[in-house]
Formats: C-alpha cells, sequence, structure tokens
C-alpha cells in the first residue's frame, strides 16, 4: 500500500505553490532491472486527489537508461498529445517533498512506443522493442478493421451483430419464461 502525504504550501522551483491536498504516492520495484550498484529500481506513482495516476518523468529515464531528461520532457511537450499528459506534481523523495514533471500513467505506453532503443539501457532494449512491435501491431489491427475502436457500435452495425443481439434477447427471454413455468403451481388431478 502507497502512503499519504500533505502538501499544504510549497516553495519549489521560483514560485509559491498553494495545494492543500493529500497525496497518495505508491512504489514499486521494478522487475530485472538494477541500478550500477545492483539495487533494485525503484518506480514511483503518485495518485492525485481526482484519482489520477501519475510516473515521474526522471524515474522512468532511470529505469529506461535515458541520460537526458530534459531532452525527453522537451519531446513530450513539443508532441500535440502527450503534452497534454505532462504536469507537473508533487513528489515525495528522501530528500523531502519537491515538484516533478510527470508523465499521466494513460501516456507513458505510447511515450514508450516513440523512443529509439539505441538511447535505453543495453537489458531493457530487447523488452522496449518488444513492447514497440506489439504497439505497432496493435495499431495496425485498430486501423485496418481487425480490432474495431468502438467494438460496441460497430457490432451492432453489423448484420451478425444484429443478429447477435436479437439471439442474446430471445436466450434471455426463454430463460425468464422458464423460470416461470417452473414456478407454475398446477391444479392436482384427482
Amino acid at each position: 500500500m502507497g502512503h499519504l502525504f500533505h502538501v499544504s504550501s510549497y516553495q519549489g522551483k521560483g514560485r509559491q505553490s498553494k495545494v492543500s491536498a493529500p497525496i497518495e504516492q505508491h512504489v514499486i520495484t521494478v522487475a530485472g532491472c538494477t541500478d550500477e550498484a545492483g539495487n533494485p529500481l525503484k518506480l514511483a506513482i503518485v495518485v492525485t486527489p481526482d484519482g489520477r495516476a501519475y510516473l515521474p518523468l526522471t524515474f522512468l529515464c532511470g529505469v529506461l537508461g535515458i541520460v537526458d531528461v530534459r531532452q525527453q520532457r522537451e519531446r513530450i511537450q513539443a508532441h500535440e498529445v502527450l503534452r497534454q499528459l505532462l504536469s507537473m506534481q508533487f513528489i515525495q523523495s528522501k530528500k523531502g517533498i519537491r515538484e516533478g514533471w510527470c508523465l499521466e500513467r494513460r501516456a507513458v505506453g505510447f511515450w514508450m512506443g516513440s523512443l529509439q532503443a539505441s538511447k535505453v539501457r543495453a537489458e531493457v532494449r530487447p523488452r522496449l522493442i518488444e513492447f514497440q512491435w506489439a504497439v505497432v501491431d496493435a495499431v495496425d489491427r485498430l486501423l485496418f478493421g481487425e480490432v474495431e475502436s468502438s467494438p460496441v457500435r460497430a457490432q451492432l452495425t453489423t448484420h451478425e451483430g444484429r443478429m447477435a443481439s436479437h439471439e442474446r434477447f430471445m436466450l434471455a427471454l426463454e430463460s425468464r419464461i422458464g423460470r416461470v413455468e417452473e414456478h407454475i403451481i398446477m391444479p392436482e388431478e384427482d
């Protein structure tokens, strides 16, 4: 379970921040990844009062072995979609509470799909490339019809989808009628 910390006023990065809400933070150990000293790498996840989960960019870059965090932040800020999922969040560290750039959880996979494999740690590279191929395949299926972007709407617009919907309705109706018939009390014959 994570821990809560309360931020009421914080001086950071040349400005005074006023926040009055508990912030929840979880720390997970990344399987199969260690730092230069051989210690397991840990990743913080910050959960804001509105329930959104954020991962600090410095932690993500650290896990992947990306040295230039500023360059990654600039790349994210230049991207129309990713920049909307990047924000400053409060992070509890060993040195206290600090403010840092964080990616909303939804953006992490998209961002990782855009990374250059040559810029990440050697032991992470094969898993990153495998992940990127999975992203390529998923996008291909989404764009070219194997996976519908709105499966419910797409299913209902096809003939088979309409027939399946009618069949489910009929089975549900039969099920209800069957249950009713089981409870009918018939008069005994003399």
